[in-house]
């Protein structure tokens, strides 16, 4: 997942665009807090990004 997907949870349109403006990179956590908090995906939509981000992390580890 990228950071401009994950910019997608931000409730905010002027913080979102701040944000892809300033190339932020989100960690895992901040990623999975931002999917948490988002008011405009459904549960299960949720539940799908959570998982990537998961593998994500997963990847990462193996990798290192």
């Amino acid at each position: 997942m990228t950071n401009t997907e994950i910019c997608e949870y931000v409730n905010s349109k002027d913080i979102r665009q701040h944000l892809m403006e300033i190339g932020y990179e989100f960690s895992s956590i901040e990623a999975a807090w931002l999917v948490y908090q988002c008011e405009s995906k459904t549960l299960e939509g949720k539940w799908e990004v959570w998982e990537d981000i998961i593998r994500s992390m997963y990847v990462g580890l193996i990798n290192d």
